[in-house]
């Protein structure tokens, strides 16, 4: 199994920043400002979608597949872009072949727990979020989403314990107890 470069990230920023949404909307984290290889390939596929080739991109990722079937990366780096572009069943669809070839993709799995929210699916998103922040228990963004999986689940316990990592991991002080899901009456 090959790991998914943090050039992924990269990549959706440049995608999110030409569309004029943020990264916020996806989950994604930025890799860090220095020391992230960046190769000629993504570094042609930014360029590709700041100039609007975001569909193009995707498609050649794609083809990238095809021609090694076993590196879930290039599957990982279509469904970001479909995401982002609002082709959810292209983004689904090529995130779960991407899981198919690595149960522990943390990008796939969060893909497609975005996916499952956005059609209010909220058992399979949890299952997707918890087996992501399970991956990644510090990635605050992952934690967010779990916690409000849960919390349309009813889990109260669960949903103010992820908000609360969540809160932590960003610097934010605790929730205040008026903020806090109180379930039902």
């Amino acid at each position: 199994m090959k790991p998914v470069p943090t050039t992924t990230a990269c990549l959706v920023a440049v995608l999110l920043t030409a569309s004029g949404g943020t990264l916020a909307q996806t989950g994604v984290q930025a890799p860090p400002a220095s020391g992230a290889a960046v190769s000629e390939q993504d570094r042609r596929a930014q360029a590709m979608i700041s100039q609007g080739e975001s569909r193009t991109v995707a498609r050649e990722y794609e083809m990238q597949a095809l021609a090694d079937p076993s590196d879930p990366a290039p599957k990982v780096r279509a469904a970001l872009i479909y995401e982002a572009l609002g082709d959810l069943d292209a983004a689904g669809t090529a995130a779960g072949e991407a899981l198919k070839l690595d149960s522990n993709n943390f990008d796939a799995l969060l893909v497609l727990g975005r996916l499952a929210a956005r059609q209010q699916q909220w058992n399979a998103a949890a299952t997707y979020f918890r087996r992501a922040t399970a991956l990644k228990p510090d990635h605050a963004a992952a934690q967010l989403d779990l916690g409000q999986a849960l919390e349309k689940l009813g889990d109260l316990e669960g949903s103010n314990s992820a908000y609360a990592t969540h809160r932590s991991l960003r610097g934010l002080p605790p929730r205040p107890p008026s903020e806090t899901p109180a379930g039902p009456p």
